[in-house]
């Protein structure tokens, strides 16, 4: 985890470092009980994601951001200070 903060905003970067997804994937994998290829075999309800996304209404305004990072995901949430 990562946070960081410019002028206007406050920058929070979570980075995963499982086997990754496809960009296919990246729009269902905040669906509850949604499994991608890369998690099959393994324990788990497919509930992580969908448990943490963003449920505060700033965080959701301010378009929570997924990106396929080298051997996982990373999600960025951008909130503004003023």
């Amino acid at each position: 985890m990562n946070l960081r903060a410019t002028k206007s905003s406050a920058i929070l970067t979570v980075t995963d470092e499982g086997p990754g997804i496809t960009s296919a994937e990246l729009a269902k994998v905040f669906d509850p009980f949604y499994r991608g290829e890369a998690g099959n075999g393994t324990p788990g309800f497919g509930l992580g994601l969908a448990i943490a996304q963003p449920r505060d209404r700033h965080a959701r305004r301010h378009d929570p951001r997924g990106e396929r990072a080298a051997g996982g995901l990373q999600v960025t949430i951008e909130l503004p200070l003023a």
